[in-house]
Order: structure tokens, then C-alpha cells, then sequence
């Protein structure tokens, strides 16, 4: 089966093509998601278990020729969105299931959105918007003229101009992240959403007492779930002429819920709606009543000031993991001073994420690699342009690149890792050979296996640059975990090549993908695991 990449173009080879792809069945089982920010792109997904693909703005471009259109907007990134967003609708014969709008990418344009998805069908499934608010009227405009039906999901930055709207939401899920101040007790009660999930809020245990005694009282009787988090909770004020009952914390109950999945807990305290129906408060995380809460305006802030305090509790203890799946422009750059400040500033692993948040992905990974010292695994999922350069540590156990078209041939022949997974690279089938010719020698000692995504990958011409002899390979084996990686390998051999140690060098083709693996292993010590 075409996966959704393959099936789009397969499409635009011709018309004859692409009405075959669009009398598949794909009605209702397909959601298409549009997103509008800086870069254009779309995720395809399957509805049945959300899995599916990202399709980046890299991929389209290269194939924008064969749908014969030329924009004539200004924003030709705005036009393509719509462009593409039609095209995949039709094929796929599916609705535009959820629209992703990065605020401040698109401030000032929500309308020119607005009328793009009415123009098209009548209502959108989900929406999520995220970045800098800064006109809440533009938002609210955007509310009163775009029908959302199930979803809206709103990422809001503390840097946010909010201030009170009027209108009524009508949801099944809501869900604000970040510190929102801009819904009151009142707005709640005139809402109509079955979930809830307010990360940060200004509410009170007297706004909140009134809310459950709404509630209890009839107000938005479809509610099923209510999750804020709150700066303080008096239970004695927020409980105040309500009936309710504690429960044992032997009590185990489990609820299933079809976004957030089945979520058990104990105890909780039970409050009475009708004759045959109850509510269960449960306090998430709160133990006692001397506990602290606090926050900062700032993530970064809050971040470091918790890594000083732990420093001052444990000065020796080493650091495992450095993430950077949030960061926000500039914030790298105080990560880093805080680095610095350690007697050594390395870590084991270290995994760098292409995000939005960050304008300038270059500097970002030139700060980290060029000041932080990596021991041991080093992931990097950020896409960076091909002129990039940049040394990379030694002797790590684990290297995975999802964008590699910037690594060097003489920098792949170098690296001496235990465990290597490079995908969109510009390798040549040769320099593979290379690379198995310089294993076969015994030149890098510590390599155990390498992942390669190629272009154009081509078994034969591999196997004719080699400077052995070679031996069809018998070798399966599946589930090859990583210590320090999040992934599966699957090794499928081909040819076997015998090394003087007695290590056998594998050639693996990937079946179904563009990929070919190289593995080192013993015959006589077992290959389905290694750390």
C-alpha cells in the first residue's frame, strides 16, 4: 500500500491518475489538516488511529509545476496553503478536518482564512491557534465567523495582549495553554463544552464555588470534564454550600476519555447533581495544604532558577539529558550562559527540534554544538540548509539526523559511533562502500551500525565498491533497541562480509524503504538487542 506522500504523487502524474486516487475509498476515513503559518505544510492523517505524515513545504514546492496554477496574490506562501489544501481535499475527498494558524504569522489575515474555509464548506472539525496575542478583536471576529464544531485548542505566549471577549463557545473539547486571563466565572457559565482544560488561571476558590454550584444548579449539563489549574485552593471556601462526600483513596476508579485516554485515580470527592448523578472533584498534585506553588512570567526563568537550586543541592551530579523541544528565540542563548557556569558544561545526550518557536535555526544549533559538550548521544531533528557547517562530537554512542543533507562525506568516514540513523541525505550509493571498506579495515572500531536514507539507493553498486568478498546474507532480526535512542531497527541482510576479528559486516536493504543499513555482529553472541 502507497503511503499518503506516494498516493499525492502518484496523483499529479496525470488526470487519468489522479481520478483513479480519487475513486479510492478515502471518503471519511482521512483527515487533512491545513496549516497556516511561516512555512507551509499539512499533515495527513489516518481518522481511525491518527497516524500519519508531514508534508513539508520542501516537498510541495518541487511538485507545484504540475498543478499548472500561478497565483497572482502577494503572499505566495498564503496562496499555496489554499492552493494545496484544495488540491489534497479533492483527491483525498475529504474536508479540511482541522486548521492550524500561527497567530503571529498571520496577524491581520484571519478574515482573508475565514473566508478561504467558508468559501469551501461550511464549518471546520478543529482549530488550533498559537503564538502572541495581540488583537483580541481580530479573534473574536474570527470566533463569530468561523464555525468551529468539535476542537479549538489556543497555545497563548505570556508576551499576550488579552483582554475580555463576548462571545459564546460551543465546543466538545477547549483547551488553552498558557496563563489565560481573559475568560471570567461568567463567560464559563454561559459556554456550552462538554471538556475543559485550562492550564494556568486567575480563578479564585469563590469563582470556582460558584462555578460548581452552576453546574450542580443545571448550567452546561453536557459537561463532562473541568481541568484548570489554579495558584492556591482552599477546600473549605470552594466546597462551601455544596453537598459532596470524600471518598477512600482505596477507591480506584478509571475514566475513559476519547482525546486525553483512560486516566485512573483514587479517592476524589464526590458532589451531588441530581437523584442519579454524580460529579468527582479530584485535587491533582495537591498533598497538603503548606505546599508551594509558583510561577514564573518567564519559562526560561523559572528553569533556571530550579537548575541553580538543584546545582547548590547536588553540585556533582552530571547532567543526562539536554532537550530543547520548547525553546523559544533567545532562550537558547540563556541556556547556555547557564552552562557555562558549570564546572563542566557537558551532557550525556542532547536532542535538538526543528520548531517554529525558533527563527533562526542555524544559530540555534551552532550555539548548542559549539558550547556544549556532548559525551554520548546527540539527536537532531532540526532542519538545517545544506551549506551548513559544523564539527561534530567524538566518539558518541548514538547519532541521528533527520535532515543529514548537510553532513560531508569526509565527516560520514570519520564518524567512529556506535550507532548511526541518517535520513534525507546527499550520499552517494559509493559513499557507502567507502564507509563499509574503512569498517572492513578496522578503522572505526567502535561502529556497530548505520541507517542511511539515500536518494537513490542502489544494492549492486554498493556491493561493487566494496573491496571484499562478499556472502549471501541469511540475517533477520528485528527490534534492535538503543539504549539512548527512541527507535527500532529492522535489519533485513543481503550480502555478509567476513572481517579478520571474525565480526561479520552486513549489507541490510530496508524492504519497503529508501534506506540501507550496514551492521557489525558476531555469530557467536545474540544480535536482537544491544544497549
Amino acid at each position: 500500500m502507497l503511503d499518503f506522500v506516494e498516493i499525492i504523487d502518484f496523483s499529479l502524474i496525470s488526470k487519468k491518475s489522479q481520478a483513479f486516487v480519487r475513486s479510492l475509498h478515502f471518503k471519511n476515513k482521512i483527515k487533512l489538516v491545513s496549516i497556516f503559518e511561516k512555512d507551509m505544510k499539512f499533515q495527513l492523517k489516518n481518522k481511525e488511529n491518527e497516524e500519519g505524515v508531514l508534508i513539508q513545504k520542501e516537498h510541495l514546492e518541487s511538485r507545484e509545476k504540475y498543478l499548472k496554477i500561478t497565483p497572482v496574490e502577494e503572499d505566495m506562501n498564503f496562496a499555496w496553503t489554499k492552493i494545496w489544501s484544495d488540491y489534497l481535499s479533492r483527491i483525498f475527498n475529504c474536508e479540511v478536518n482541522h486548521l492550524r494558524i500561527g497567530i503571529n504569522d498571520y496577524e491581520g489575515r484571519f478574515p482573508a482564512i475565514t473566508k478561504f474555509v467558508n468559501s469551501r464548506q461550511s464549518s471546520i472539525d478543529e482549530c488550533s491557534l498559537e503564538g502572541v496575542i495581540k488583537d483580541m478583536d481580530e479573534l473574536e471576529w474570527f470566533f463569530n465567523n468561523c464555525k468551529i464544531n468539535n476542537l479549538l485548542i489556543i497555545t497563548q505566549k505570556p508576551e499576550s495582549q488579552t483582554k475580555p471577549i463576548s462571545y459564546r463557545f460551543v465546543l466538545r473539547y477547549f483547551i488553552i495553554h498558557g496563563f489565560q486571563d481573559w475568560i471570567s466565572i461568567d463567560n464559563l457559565l454561559s459556554y456550552n463544552c462538554q471538556d475543559f482544560y485550562f492550564q494556568r488561571c486567575p480563578f479564585t476558590e469563590t469563582d470556582l464555588n460558584r462555578f460548581l454550584k452552576a453546574w450542580i444548579g443545571g448550567s452546561n449539563r453536557g459537561m463532562k470534564g473541568f481541568h484548570v489549574t489554579v495558584q492556591s485552593l482552599d477546600l473549605d471556601v470552594l466546597l462551601d454550600g455544596i453537598e459532596w462526600e470524600r471518598r477512600e483513596n482505596t477507591l480506584v476508579r478509571t475514566v475513559a476519555h476519547s482525546r486525553f485516554g483512560s486516566k485512573k485515580f483514587n479517592g476524589g470527592i464526590d458532589i451531588k447533581l441530581t437523584m442519579d448523578l454524580n460529579g468527582t472533584l479530584v485535587l491533582a498534585g495537591v498533598k497538603s495544604h503548606n505546599e508551594l506553588v509558583v510561577y514564573w512570567e518567564k519559562e526560561i526563568d523559572g528553569l533556571i532558577f530550579m537548575l541553580d537550586y538543584l546545582t547548590e543541592l547536588f553540585p556533582y551530579m552530571p547532567i543526562s539529558d539536554f532537550d530543547t523541544c520548547k525553546p523559544i528565540e533567545g532562550e537558547t542563548k540563556k541556556m547556555i550562559e547557564w552552562f557555562k557556569k558549570r564546572d563542566k558544561p557537558e551532557v550525556e545526550k542532547c536532542t535538538i527540534w526543528n520548531t517554529e518557536r525558533i527563527l533562526n535555526a542555524t544559530e540555534h544549533a551552532s550555539i548548542i554544538l559549539n558550547n556544549v559538550t556532548i559525551t554520548t548521544a546527540l539527536e537532531m531533528f532540526i532542519q538545517l540548509p545544506e551549506d551548513f557547517k559544523q564539527d561534530l562530537p567524538q566518539d558518541l554512542k548514538l547519532f541521528v539526523c533527520d535532515y543529514a543533507n548537510w553532513i560531508t562525506r569526509d565527516q560520514l568516514l570519520q564518524m567512529n559511533y556506535k550507532q548511526i540513523d541518517l535520513r534525507k541525505t546527499n550520499f552517494k550509493n559509493k559513499d557507502v562502500s567507502d564507509l563499509v571498506n574503512r569498517i572492513m579495515n578496522g578503522d572505526l572500531p567502535a561502529f556497530k551500525f548505520a541507517s542511511f536514507e539515500l536518494f537513490l539507493p542502489n544494492i549492486d553498486q554498493i556491493v561493487n565498491g566494496i573491496n571484499y568478498d562478499k556472502l549471501p546474507s541469511q540475517l533477520q532480526c528485528n527490534q534492535i533497541s538503543t539504549k539512548y535512542g527512541r527507535h527500532k531497527y529492522y535489519f533485513y541482510g543481503v550480502y555478509d562480509y567476513e572481517r579478520a576479528d571474525g565480526k561479520v559486516v552486513s549489507i541490510c536493504d530496508g524492504r519497503t524503504t529508501p534506506k540501507i543499513t550496514v551492521f557489525v555482529w558476531s555469530r557467536t553472541e545474540p544480535v536482537d538487542q544491544f544497549k
